[in-house]
């Protein structure tokens, strides 16, 4: 993988619906214990990712200081659920780096490469949005993951009817 870069020319931007931001911001203040905490990230890829709900980790999910892993059955029940809701897909996921730099460690890259190379998952770019928690400020970065560059984009609140 060639080392991380900083600007995606032919990305405009990551919309995340308010609702998302706010469901990212509540779970992340449980972070404030040392933990990491994260979800997934559903919605659209169709030239622009456009995120329109972010899960919960679930009540069987592994919290660590320097790593996280979902429960993947609520994830799954998530994906169905907003499927069925407005045919959002699962594009990325977010997760917090207490006390730490909001962008992806090798451990994340590492995640993030295998998911771009599962061929059942038929991703061609993989969204990760990296919070980072202080006592009185949440952070979250925006980077979008190809199989052979990593860039942070803005992320952008998309407006809500």
């Amino acid at each position: 993988m060639q080392p991380l870069t900083f600007n995606d020319p032919s990305s405009l931007g990551v919309l995340v619906s308010r609702t998302a931001l706010a469901s990212i911001a509540e779970e992340a203040v449980r972070s404030l214990g040392g933990n990491e905490t994260g979800g997934v990230l559903l919605g659209h890829d169709l030239g622009q990712l456009v995120v329109h709900h972010a899960g919960a980790p679930g009540p069987k999910a592994d919290h660590h200081p320097d790593r996280f892993l979902r429960d993947l059955q609520y994830a799954q029940e998530l994906a169905r659920a907003a499927w069925e809701e407005d045919r959002s897909q699962w594009i990325g996921e977010w997760h917090t780096h207490p006390n730490g730099v909001p962008e992806p460690s090798p451990t994340d890259l590492r995640s993030y490469l295998r998911h771009l190379h599962d061929p059942e998952l038929m991703l061609k770019r993989f969204l990760s949005v990296i919070v980072s928690v202080e006592e009185d400020n949440i952070r979250a970065v925006a980077w979008v993951i190809y199989p052979s560059a990593a860039y942070l984009v803005p992320l952008l609140v998309e407006e809500e009817e």
